[in-house]
């Protein structure tokens, strides 16, 4: 259900955007950046049951980046999958989602990281590194780069918009894709409610 990881970063590319500097390696500061995947329900008893939402706790990863030729800039962030929590109550609240039980929260998240999900204990990180960013003006880049999750791996393609605040740079962005593609078949109760094979990762990265 994850394909936590990690994609804005390469917004870095937009630093053209802020002062002349010299080309240099940023860190991402993982207490300050916050990536997110949204996950949908459906079915003939979706009213009953709950949209989810995880996070990812534990992040790292360096921007390399050079305002003179934001083509050359690269990112590379890890997530460690026995760090994603599930539902947690003030990120359901920034979503407008209501509140879900405690010990419910804990059922979705031991079934989330389990076997027939993230299977983190086989597959411990989801990662993602930047193969191609353009320039698409007013702060905005295009990034092309190899997304891995549950083993799997492949290309995806998103906007992000970038900005530089003091040391860090900031930048935002996400993309949707289909848990199915990369081998995890979403979760089901019976044949009344499921999660939707699409999900949406939500990326605001902070680096310094």
């Amino acid at each position: 259900m994850m394909r936590s990881v990690a994609l804005s970063f390469a917004a870095i590319a937009a630093l053209w955007t802020a002062p002349a500097v010299e080309a240099a390696e940023l860190q991402i500061d993982p207490a300050r950046s916050v990536l997110v995947l949204r996950v949908w329900k459906e079915g003939v008893g979706s009213i009953f049951a709950h949209d989810h939402v995880a996070r990812a706790t534990k992040l790292s990863g360096t921007v390399r980046w050079d305002p003179a030729h934001p083509s050359a800039s690269q990112v590379e962030v890890t997530a460690d999958a026995d760090g994603i929590v599930m539902d947690e109550p003030n990120i359901r609240r920034r979503f407008d989602l209501p509140p879900i039980k405690e010990v419910d929260r804990r059922s979705i998240q031991k079934t989330m990281r389990g076997p027939q999900q993230l299977d983190v204990g086989k597959y411990p990180a989801v990662s993602f590194r930047s193969r191609r960013v353009d320039a698409v003006g007013d702060g905005k880049v295009r990034i092309a780069g190899i997304f891995t999750l549950h083993g799997v791996a492949h290309e995806v393609t998103f906007a992000a918009t970038i900005d530089q605040r003091g040391a860090y740079l900031h930048a935002t962005g996400s993309f949707r894709f289909r848990q199915s593609e990369y081998g995890i078949t979403p979760y089901s109760f019976g044949n009344t409610v499921r999660n939707q094979d699409e999900v949406e990762l939500q990326v605001e990265l902070l680096a310094k």
